[in-house]
Formats: C-alpha cells, structure tokens, sequence
C-alpha cells in the first residue's frame, strides 16, 4: 500500500503534535497548518484504525508460556489476563 505524501506530511506532523501540550488549533497555528486539514486528516486516521486490528510483531522472547495476555500502552501503562478471559471483556478494557 503506497502512503501519499500528505498522509506522510500529517503523521510526522501529528506524532510532533502529540508530544506538545498545544492544542491543535494553538498547533497548527504556530506551524502554519490549515486546521481543517490536520482535523479531517486526524478524522481518517482514527476511523482507519477502528477497521480493525493491527499485526503485532513480537520479540521471541515475549511469548508467554503461562497463557496469559499482556497489553502494554506506550506510557507504561498495562493489564495482565488469565487464560480463558472473554476477549469482549479485554476488548472493552484496552479501547
């Protein structure tokens, strides 16, 4: 799949605005961005991810031999699930 490269110009952009603690009319003021552009692209993003689920590349030496799950957030943040947990419970959980 080929990345335009506005959709490549809003992630850089949007990873920049994430680690501000601008708003994002204060954002794209300040980088002389069209606001409209960043929301209506932020809109895509949110609604491409909600399409589905992402493939996971995990380290060998993640796998878990006791069954259960672990979801780590980047923040450090994480749950810890037994086996045989209702993945609409862990669904609901990691939202």
């Amino acid at each position: 799949m080929r990345i335009s490269e506005s959709r490549k110009k809003f992630n850089v952009q949007y990873q920049i605005w994430e680690l501000s603690s601008l708003s994002r009319m204060e954002f794209c003021r300040r980088e002389g961005l069209s606001y409209s552009w960043f929301m209506t692209c932020q809109k895509k993003m949110l609604d491409e991810k909600k399409k589905g689920f992402e493939r996971l590349e995990t380290p060998h030496s993640a796998i878990s031999t006791s069954g259960a799950i672990e979801f780590h957030y980047p923040d450090g943040r994480y749950f810890v699930f037994n086996p045989g947990t209702s993945v609409n419970l862990i669904r609901e959980l990691v939202k």
